[in-house]
């Protein structure tokens, strides 16, 4: 009877479950990862699609990137590695490098992969595996006998103001790398609308404004960043130095494609008319 339900019990869990669930996502791999030009993006087709909400097995896959919609499939297998399947080896040398080999190889896959959506959630997991890696390391000094009783608690110590700092830096490392990743994306949307405004012709009539307003003297060009920047549009004060001199003057140099929409390169007197606006 015991080897019966022993048998069920591996038909049902540690192999009917995966197959089940691979069966399952696989029939839905191409809504799980959409086809789209960055990740953003397809994480947001996949979450407007409604029959993924309605999928049985939706909670398997949401906290994970799209490229990784197997993963927690793979987390099954890695656990029954850590824990039945050691039980197949009958020596402690064989469970020692067979638990040492699985613990080392899943802790790089996790670090190189960070599955999960969320950054703090991949560091967190990441630091678990580490978790793994130190305990066996710990039972490896018990187990050779190189330290004593007190020996042992100086290493329990040790290892655990170890934890406790790696999880630290973990935690800054992760905090700092996606506030770089954010800085990263509004840079990225600053450049795609003044794209726009260029291809638009927007851009080049604001600095044709921003020259004529320089010219009438409301305020000095050399100083105003609007003004600077921009394809081929630079500004040079003569006369600068801090000092308001009665023929200051700024010159105005234009270059590149936007030569053409840009008023023509001269001197004019900061006292001078306004030239009227657009």
């Amino acid at each position: 009877f015991q080897l019966i339900f022993a048998v069920c019990s591996v038909l049902i869990y540690p192999v009917g479950v995966p197959l089940f669930l691979l069966h399952e996502l696989w029939k839905l791999r191409e809504r799980l990862d959409p086809k789209a030009p960055s990740e953003e993006e397809r994480v947001a087709l996949r979450i407007e699609d409604v029959e993924l909400r309605k999928c049985l097995v939706a909670q398997v896959f949401a906290k994970y990137r799209p490229r990784y919609w197997w993963y927690e499939i793979y987390n099954m297998l890695r656990r029954l590695a850590l824990t039945s399947m050691v039980l197949g080896c009958r020596t402690l040398a064989q469970t020692t490098v067979f638990v040492v080999a699985v613990s080392i190889l899943t802790l790089v896959i996790e670090r190189e992969s960070e599955p999960f959506q969320n950054p703090f959630l991949s560091a967190f997991t990441y630091c678990m595996h580490w978790q793994i890696v130190l305990f066996v390391q710990f039972q490896l000094l018990l187990d050779a006998q190189m330290t004593s009783s007190a020996g042992a608690v100086m290493i329990s110590i040790l290892l655990l103001f170890t934890n406790l700092l790696m999880v630290v830096v973990v935690a800054i490392d992760t905090r700092t790398t996606k506030y770089r990743k954010d800085l990263a994306k509004k840079g990225s949307a600053f450049v795609l609308a003044t794209t726009v405004l260029e291809e638009s012709g927007v851009a080049p009539a604001m600095r044709r404004t921003l020259y004529r307003q320089s010219s009438s003297g409301r305020f000095d060009a050399a100083d105003n960043p609007m003004y600077a920047a921009g394809a081929g549009v630079t500004t040079e004060r003569v006369g600068a130095g801090g000092h308001e001199l009665p023929e200051a003057e700024v010159e105005v140099k234009v270059d590149g494609a936007d030569a053409a929409n840009a008023p023509p390169a001269e001197k004019r007197s900061l006292d001078s008319p306004p030239l009227g606006t657009l």
